[in-house]
């Protein structure tokens, strides 16, 4: 889940590295470093615990004429978050940096301290960077070391070092984790994904697993595990870095859930053309939709939330069973998988590099699963290793908690399955007009919600001194609770769980009391009658309900301490959408009250790219 930059070139070397971490840091802000060089093979190291903001004053002691160099930030996996622990690493003759998890470290250790190596840190990646110079040792050339090296890990990892010895170098190495080498005039880039250097570059090549190569301002020399040479297949790349900055708004946050009217409009005019599904952008020309029988979603976090939001829609369109996974759990738990290309495995991930989506991606396509995924970055290694994609029309998402990409995944999902069931002849076209015609009414209704929001305000600074919340639903609200709970206690750091209304009497009902805040959604739907009544028991209990519904309906007011407007429509999914808004808000709130990092909560990392 770390971040992992380097450069060598006539930019000002420093200036690049601490440009290209900024991009990364959505991948971990527990600490950070940068290591430069100069011709004569000495390197200079600052590293800092926390964020990036704290690396920036150490960064006037670095030499303001250097090279090349290589930076980090962290997400711990071995290791508290201090500095310490921070990379780059040093050894004699080494310095390093590293994304991922090396499993047999601590057996690599303990041959390296009876060797006499000393350890200055709790890491795994300090284990690589004395190995490699106990190679170095033996007498052995860095393109020996590091083949010697490879050989020895296990786990994942993605490396970029520098050997002392030759400045005019920086290597980088590749298994599991994901790792990118730009090209441009006269100098090279590496990243851990193409956001930290793609505005600079026309090309750029992603590493395999297993292959390593040597990089200079004349080129980049690829190599398999072997030691062979490998064939580079430079890609040309067009990069728009987008907007980034937080523009009239406190947090990237506020700012993303102001900008889901723009992303749903950006998502009917990127999937739709002269009024009808535009089946090549949703991905179906690439797909055998026709053999399909089954349909697995897999993701993680508020991905895989998003998956169930629009499983019964699928369902009932394609009229096949369509099951939603966690992806940690999908490979290990050995799915029953219809072969000859009879089941699609749906993956998403706004990253494009949640490790345990990617290998569940490659799970199903080893089994005869046709593959299709739902993205939000270009040339990402999902995206790269799916028979199908779509590409998501949200634009950047700083905010580690995912707000408009949520919403994005959710339509993604959405005009997949009209098209889809078109394809099978289930879907016709007055139901697809029908569906587009209620589309395009969601931008505004969108807009109106977020004109509620100094009622939201207000209503969250009653509740956020609270310790715990249940969040309950019924049918397409059910998913929208957990994902209220889940931006509740990422942001705000109360405990927050959520379940179906109707399973509140079988067990979570003990918890009711007075200092137990439930926030039922309630639209106008099917199942408002049954879970009005789901909250009349909660009040008889002695509960405090803060509702979510139609505000006119005096009913549903009568039985609520609270209510949160949200509007109606008839179509499940959209009123799922509806009903987001004002929970992204109130959790905004209830952390901004508190006094939180609600773009930067603890312990997360936007991408998570290790198991």
């Amino acid at each position: 889940m770390c971040g992992i930059v380097g450069y060598i070139g006539d930019r000002p070397v420093v200036d690049t590295l601490v440009a290209g971490l900024k991009k990364l840091e959505y991948r971990g802000y527990d600490s950070s470093g940068i290591a430069v060089t100069n011709e004569h093979g000495s390197v200079s190291t600052v590293k800092e615990a926390g964020k990036l903001v704290n690396l920036i004053a150490q960064l006037p002691n670095l030499p303001t004429t250097c090279k090349s160099g290589i930076g980090h930030t962290r997400w711990a996996t071995h290791g508290r978050p201090d500095r310490g622990n921070a990379h780059p690493h040093t050894a004699e003759g080494i310095t390093l940096v590293h994304n991922g998890i090396i499993e047999n470290f601590d057996d690599l250790k303990n041959v390296l301290l009876e060797e006499g190596f000393e350890f200055n840190s709790e890491t795994d990646s300090e284990v690589v960077a004395k190995l490699l110079s106990s190679y170095l040792r033996s007498g052995v050339e860095p393109d020996v070391a590091i083949k010697m090296a490879l050989d020895k890990l296990d786990g994942a990892y993605a490396l970029g070092v520098i050997f002392h010895s030759r400045p005019e170098n920086l290597y980088v190495a590749k298994k599991g984790s994901p790792l990118a080498i730009g090209k441009g005039n006269g100098e090279i880039f590496f990243g851990s994904d193409i956001s930290s250097f793609g505005e600079f570059c026309q090309s750029a090549y992603f590493l395999k697993d297993n292959e390593w190569a040597r990089l200079s301002v004349e080129g980049i020399s690829l190599f398999k595990s072997s030691g062979e040479a490998a064939p580079l297949d430079l890609k040309e790349i067009s990069w728009e870095p987008g907007i980034v900055d937080k523009g009239e708004f406190p947090h990237f946050m506020l700012k993303e859930i102001h900008e889901q009217p723009d992303v749903i409009r950006r998502a009917i005019q990127g999937y739709t053309s002269d009024n009808s599904l535009d089946l090549k952008k949703l991905g179906i020309e690439r797909l055998e939709v026709s053999k399909l029988e089954q349909i697995h979603i897999v993701a993680c976090g508020t991905a895989y939330i998003a998956g169930l939001v629009c499983r019964s829609f699928i369902e009932r369109t394609l009229q096949i069973p369509v099951n939603v996974e966690i992806a940690s759990e999908f490979r290990y738990r050995e799915p029953f998988l219809l072969g000859d290309r009879k089941t699609l495995v749906i993956v998403i991930s706004q990253s494009g590099e949640t490790a345990d989506t990617l290998a569940s991606l490659k799970y199903a396509a080893g089994h005869e699963c046709q593959t299709l995924s739902i993205c939000n970055v270009p040339f990402s290694s999902i995206v790269r290793h799916s028979q199908s994609s779509i590409l998501m029309t949200a634009g950047p998402e700083i905010g580690v908690a995912s707000t408009k990409a949520f919403i994005g995944q959710i339509l993604c999902l959405y005009l997949w399955s009209l098209a889809a069931g078109k394809e099978k002849g289930f879907t016709s076209i007055v139901e697809i007009d029908e569906a587009l015609a209620e589309l395009k009414q969601l931008p505004n209704q969108v807009a109106k919600v977020l004109e509620t929001k100094s009622d939201i305000e207000k209503i969250a600074a009653k509740y956020n001194g609270y310790k715990s919340f249940l969040f309950v639903g019924r049918g397409s609200s059910y998913p929208i609770a957990i994902e209220g709970a889940l931006k509740l206690k990422e942001i705000s750091y109360i405990h927050a769980e959520a379940y179906a209304a109707g399973e509140l009497k079988h067990g979570p009902i003990a918890l009711v009391d007075k200092d137990m805040p439930v926030l039922a959604i309630a639209p106008n739907d099917r199942y408002q009658e049954k879970t009005v009544s789901n909250i009349l028991e909660i009040r008889a209990r002695n509960g405090i309900i803060i509702g979510l519904g139609d505000s006119e309906n005096k009913h549903l007011a009568s039985v609520c301490d609270d209510l949160m407007s949200g509007p109606s429509s008839s179509n499940e999914v959209f009123q799922a959408l509806l009903s987001t808004i004002p929970l992204q808000l109130f959790s905004y709130y209830v952390a901004c009250q508190r006094g939180e990092d609600v773009d930067q909560p603890r312990n997360l990392a936007k991408s998570v790219t290790v198991e």
